[in-house]
């Protein structure tokens, strides 16, 4: 029984360590879409998933820890810091958007 114990803490460590860009998009169908006015900072932290919408141009956006994050721009010039073992989606068509990304986790600007 401890040899099973130790196989499962052992492959266990094996998948945090490896698998850190792994995250789970929790995002339902259904979630709000949270405004985020022009100027503002608005963050997700932790775990779970949140989305944003900047209401103008020019919003600042933080994802940090183990989050799934969405964000819109439509009228472009925001910025995104995506940090931790984060899922960064930043949408911004109008352009002038800018991203930093630090840590294993996937981030995009489209």
């Amino acid at each position: 029984m401890e040899t099973f114990s130790l196989l499962v803490f052992v492959l266990g460590c094996w998948a945090y360590c490896f698998c850190g860009g792994c995250v789970v998009d929790a995002r339902d169908p259904g979630d709000r879409i949270e405004s985020c006015r022009p100027g503002e900072t608005c963050s997700c932290d932790g775990v779970g998933s949140c989305n944003f919408a900047c209401t103008g141009g020019g919003c600042h956006f933080r994802c940090d820890g183990v989050t799934s994050c969405s964000f819109d721009c439509p009228a472009g010039a925001c910025d995104m810091q995506c940090n931790g073992i984060s899922d960064c989606d930043l949408t911004c068509p109008a352009g002038g958007c800018s991203a930093s990304c630090n840590g294993p986790g996937h981030c995009s600007v489209q």
